[in-house]
């Protein structure tokens, strides 16, 4: 009995099984309507004149002074609020000397929180100036290799 319906559900599947197309859905136009336009903003009331005329005055203006005339190449290592080691240079140094100053700046100590250099020529004799005292020779040594490319002396 049991062969006999599956023969009959296997032969019946087919005719069963009919390829009918699903139907088609339907769709709503959306509509939209336009929003309001919002009316322009009141003009602000114009501001009250100031009792005293004191009170009208610009704040005084405080020229500081004229940089000091740099004479010299040089530049000057520094921390910036971050504690990161900074370098500045002043505009005698050539762009191409820039990397040998950031070597100098990499060898001085931690310790020494600020440092200048600078590269002074007098009568033909070449000088390399510290603003303090560096206890590093490897500091030295690149200072000093800095104001010899900055002179051309290599």
């Amino acid at each position: 009995m049991r062969l006999a319906l599956l023969i009959f559900a296997l032969i019946a599947t087919p005719a069963v099984a009919r390829d009918v197309e699903p139907e088609q859905p339907t769709y709503d136009q959306p509509s939209f309507e336009r929003p309001d336009t919002p009316e322009p903003p009141e003009p602000p009331e114009p501001p009250e004149p100031p009792e005293n005329e004191d009170e009208d005055r610009d704040p005084p203006v405080v020229v500081s002074p004229p940089p000091k005339k740099v004479s010299a190449p040089g530049l000057r290592c520094y921390f910036d609020e971050d504690g990161v080691r900074k370098v500045s240079f002043n505009k005698l140094v050539d762009p191409e000397m820039y990397k040998m100053g950031r070597k100098f700046c990499a060898k001085v100590p931690y310790k020494v929180m600020d440092v200048s250099l600078h590269c002074i020529e007098k009568d033909g004799k070449y000088r390399v100036q510290f603003s303090q005292e560096l206890h590093s020779h490897k500091a030295v040594k690149k200072g000093q290799a800095f104001c010899i490319c900055v002179f051309g002396l290599d």
